[in-house]
């Protein structure tokens, strides 16, 4: 045994991250309206008054409606119905103009429209979409806000078209307070929004009162729509996700809706065949990409169901969020409460909303989540005494290879043993070429009186394994290595660096992937090729640095100066160890 099977799993690994980067396109602009897409209603009625949301800010609506608002109402609906025009009939009303309502504190501003009540336009203050500090706040309403919006309700259970953009009246009673209310066929709807100065969440309570003569079911649904972002960098793209029933659910937006490699062959699948629906135990959905999110999180996460909803294949979709309907007698209310939460992909803000929402920042597979979120916290502990992130990774680097080194040499001196015994090996093979059962003896009698273990390359690799995987996932998702410059031209850890355009061909020299292939190159030659042959060996040590150099061109730069640090201190290692061999060799045959 020897690096086979570690190689064949870096192999395996950027080979499959090389392919998701692959699924980048080219998208079109145009934005069609949600409005347009049905909600369904089916479930079973449920008529019990839901619970807040924990550490919600309380709305100051009521929780149900007042005899004043219902008999108002109820006055109302008596008028229509003593003229004799029902509500099918009444010829169509003239909406009111557009009312923009703004937003702002320290951490972000918003615009709310009195159409729809609902959310036009989110910036984050404190976050930019370049480098440059004077370039644009990053907005995280992925859609085009003079057609769309976000947090729409369409009610069009309750029998009066699609409410989506109808026309609400607006009040403020404070500066944190928004309230939108809609007066229609005995009906009253109304939203109030509350928020807090310092965090990036805040609440919606949604409340129907029924001042009509009939019984309503409403089923309070919220859409989010989202288009694919016109920058093709792999950390604008946005993606689904929602957590349904203790499991991660995310579709990247770019490929969603499309059919497959076999049903394009076969000519079958549509985009609504393509409808994803989660139902119960819904705890949060929404949108997000590399280090933001836009979430909704339910009061009653069991009355729930989720769709992905795909609008055009692979430019745009909607995620909806609806309750099992309710019923609602004539004279009384009910509410729904939700909390929303618009930022960075912060640990500690994640974590404070609980519901696992820490789960939306990308990790890795569960087996690897807590290594990640080790190394996090390793990498930020670092950086509180080296202040800059760059040299904080390199700390780390050192700091893991140091506690690996006594595993790490012990494989290495295993490599150069077995190298030793190499020609011994080869003869009897020749020898037991015919007989497998008297090599498999020859063999095991030839490690016992070398004391060679044939395991001892592969398994202490294979514990380093994960580690790798950890820190990988930790550099790679840390939001605060967003935009850190580390020296010189490389001015963010979490883009790949780039030192100059190659004239003519307008290609981007990238040096620190070069500098890794070029380590990894060194590194293959020094290290002891146990089993292989001379072609095998010019695989090796040729063309698997080639790949990786390739692979991990695209690579943050944080990565790859990591990778490069780790493949320096292996060669460093390696040298020690092939110089002190002799001596370990006198030993193991003592």
């Amino acid at each position: 045994m020897d690096r086979n099977l570690l190689i064949a799993f870096v192999i395996s690994f950027f080979v499959l991250f090389l392919w998701g980067r692959l699924q980048e396109q080219q998208y079109p602009n145009s934005s069609p309206s949600i409005a347009s897409e049905g909600i369904n209603t089916d479930g079973k009625t449920e008529s019990d008054q839901p619970k807040n949301v924990s550490d919600a800010a309380p709305a100051p609506a009521p929780a149900v409606a007042s005899r004043e608002e219902i008999a108002s109402v109820a006055r109302e609906k008596k008028s229509q119905e003593a003229a004799s025009v029902s509500v099918t009939e009444t010829a169509p009303i003239t909406e009111p103009a557009e009312q923009i309502i703004e937003i702002k504190n320290e951490l972000y501003r918003a615009e709310f429209s009195s159409h729809g009540a609902a959310l036009r336009h989110f910036e984050l203050l404190q976050y930019r979409d370049e480098v440059n500090a004077d370039s644009n706040p990053v907005v995280l309403t992925w859609f085009d806000r003079k057609q769309a919006a976000a947090l729409t309700t369409s009610f069009e259970e309750l029998g009066l078209g699609d409410l989506s953009h109808a026309a609400y009246t607006v009040a403020q009673p404070s500066p944190n307070i928004l309230v939108f209310e809609r007066n229609q066929a005995g009906l009253i709807l109304r939203k109030t929004y509350t928020f807090s100065e310092n965090a990036y969440n805040f609440a919606l309570r949604m409340e129907v009162l029924n001042g009509s003569n009939r019984s309503i079911q409403p089923i309070f649904a919220v859409a989010w729509p989202g288009r694919v972002a016109a920058k093709k960098s792999i950390d604008e793209q946005q993606s689904l996700v929602a957590y349904h029933q203790k499991k991660f659910e995310h579709q990247l937006m770019a490929v969603f809706g499309k059919p497959g490699f076999l049903a394009k062959l076969i000519s079958v699948g549509n985009d609504k065949d393509k409808t994803q629906v989660f139902d119960g135990d819904i705890e949060w959905i929404g949108l997000a990409n590399r280090y933001f999110v836009s979430a909704i999180l339910p009061d009653e996460p069991a009355k729930t169901q989720a769709k992905f909803l795909p609008v055009e294949s692979g430019v745009e979709a909607i995620a909806i969020l609806q309750y099992q309907p309710i019923e609602i007698l004539p004279g009384s209310a009910k509410q729904r409460d939700l909390k929303i939460y618009m930022g960075p992909k912060e640990a500690n803000r994640l974590e404070a909303l609980g519901r696992n929402f820490e789960r939306v920042a990308v990790t890795g597979y569960s087996w690897v989540s807590p290594l990640t979120s080790f190394f996090t916290w390793f990498l930020m502990l670092i950086h509180k005494v080296v202040p800059n992130y760059g040299l904080a990774i390199i700390v780390v680097t050192i700091l893991v290879r140091a506690a690996a080194y006594p595993i790490v040499s012990q494989q290495m001196k295993s490599m150069k043993r077995m190298a030793e015994v190499q020609p011994k090996m080869k003869a009897l093979q020749d020898k037991y070429k015919d007989d497998r059962q008297a090599l498999s003896q020859a063999m095991m009698r030839l490690y016992k009186e070398e004391g060679v273990n044939p395991l001892g390359g592969c398994l202490p690799a294979l514990l380093q394994f994960p580690v790798f995987i950890g820190l990988f996932f930790a550099l790679q998702s840390s939001i605060e290595l967003r935009h850190a410059p580390f020296w010189g031209w490389i001015n963010d850890l979490s883009s790949p660096e780039l030192l100059f355009q190659i004239p003519v061909v307008n290609f981007p020299f990238r040096l620190l992937p070069v500098l890794m292939g070029a380590s990894m190159f060194l590194q293959q030659r020094i290290t002891p090729m146990t089993t292989m042959d001379p072609m095998q060996r010019k695989m090796m040590t040729t063309f698997m640095p080639f790949m990786l150099l390739a692979v991990s061109y695209t690579f943050p730069s944080g990565l790859v100066l990591y990778w490069i640090t780790s493949n320096l201190l292996g060669i460093g290692q390696q040298f020690i160890t092939n110089r002190q061999m002799p001596t370990a060799s006198k030993e193991v045959k003592k």
